[in-house]
């Protein structure tokens, strides 16, 4: 398993690998002198990103990283289970992760060196040619998906089926595997290629290396939608990531991913990546019946949030509004990025004061309404004032007691 395979995988439930993996906050210390080494953490069995015969694209991506700061590579195997994060990284172990979202709560993120997404995985000669979760041929075929523990609703697109009501036709095949075996996640896109399951539905980079190397030609299509209402995205952007506090190394990579941009999509594209460009995720499309809402700032007019005179919350501090803003924050499942009571998890924390988009009332609802480049998707088509109760909560949430950074 990998960051970004299960990654993807558990994301959905704020799991994808985010979920599994526990581990305590980093107090940020000073770095003290000059490394010599590029100290990476990384799974020992888990192709395409990474082996211990150094064949995974995430360790090229280290090479190159190395080659271009002048530094040996060093490694620091660990299964990407339970703990990785805690065990490695945090424990000083190694100094950076290759692949993780890039909202990654439990480190610090570079900036996204890709976007990718979940797949729908047949075989060519089956001619299926399905591309969306709302294909009503779903309900028949055999369809198998990765699985992280015995309940097969923990992972994106087993919950997207369950949403749609398919669950007897679905066959969980486990995202860890038997690991004294090579690849184990593999075994889902082998099961496609004989025939056990008509489709699979699996992270992209995972289903595209291991289509590429099956015994039949086999189709890989991405899933649409790209996030389906009201937050269960299938499409992420992935990042490198240190430790908190370790600023000088994660702007040193965010220069070497600007430098190689070019070269790391050639190096993607080569292990069979399917690549998005990295802009904003769109939600998922509403009914035609229904009309879009503008998103413009608010029912009220007044300049754009980016101008000096940003229009005022109308439902600002008004109790009975900031009650409905939480009951709307669980009804869209924001906790399900944001943690309960916004206080973090696969998303930032909304309860400190570290805004990087800007915390003012009119840029949080900018950035609900239009969305964000790296993971948040737009939720312009809501009524403004729901948003507007939305924000009001939000802004309740910061309190004294709250740390300014996470």
């Amino acid at each position: 398993m990998s960051f970004p395979s299960n990654l993807a995988a558990a994301m959905a439930l704020a799991a994808l690998v985010v979920g599994t993996l526990a581990g305590r906050k980093e107090h940020p210390g000073p770095e003290s002198r000059a490394p010599t080494t590029l100290a990476v953490c990384a799974d020992p069995n888990n192709l395409p990103f990474s082996n211990d015969k150094l064949q995974g694209f995430e360790n090229k991506l280290a090479d190159l990283v190395g080659r271009d700061l002048g530094l040996a590579v060093r490694y620091t195997w660990l299964p990407q289970r339970r703990g990785f994060v805690r065990n490695t990284l945090k424990a000083h172990r190694c100094d950076v992760i290759m692949g993780v979202p890039a909202s990654f709560q439990l480190a610090r993120p570079t900036e996204p060196y890709y976007r990718s997404t979940y797949v729908f995985v047949s075989r060519t000669d089956r001619h299926l040619n399905l591309r969306s979760f709302d294909d009503p041929r779903l309900h028949h075929l055999r369809i198998g998906v990765h699985v992280i523990g015995d309940d097969y609703e923990n992972v994106p697109p087993a919950a997207a089926l369950a949403q749609r009501h398919i669950i007897r036709n679905v066959v969980g095949y486990s995202i860890y595997g038997d690991y004294s075996q090579p690849d184990p996640p593999a075994r889902l896109i082998d099961a496609v290629a004989r025939g056990d399951v008509d489709i699979a539905i699996a992270w992209g980079p995972l289903a595209g290396y291991f289509a590429q190397r099956a015994a039949v030609p086999l189709e890989v299509v991405p899933v649409s939608p790209q996030v389906d209402l009201p937050f269960l995205p299938f499409v992420f952007d992935i990042a490198m990531a240190v430790r908190r506090g370790d600023d000088t190394l994660r702007v040193r990579l965010d220069s070497v991913l600007d430098r190689h941009r070019s070269e790391i999509q050639q190096l993607l594209e080569q292990y069979r990546v399917p690549l998005l460009p990295l802009t904003a995720v769109q939600a998922a499309p509403q009914p035609p019946q229904k009309p879009a809402i503008p998103t413009h700032l608010g029912p009220m007019p007044g300049p754009h949030p980016d101008t000096l005179a940003e229009p005022k919350n109308p439902y600002a501090d008004d109790r009975a509004a900031i009650a409905e803003g939480r009951r709307l924050f669980g009804w869209y499942n924001c906790s399900g990025c944001h943690g309960d009571h916004g206080g973090g998890g696969m998303g930032p924390s909304l309860r400190d004061s570290v805004w990087f988009y800007g915390g003012t009332e009119a840029r949080i609802y900018k950035s609900i309404a239009e969305g964000r480049r790296n993971g948040m998707p737009s939720w312009g088509r809501l009524p403004p004032e729901q948003i507007w109760k939305l924000v009001a909560y939000i802004k309740s949430l910061r309190t004294s007691k709250e740390p300014d950074k996470p």
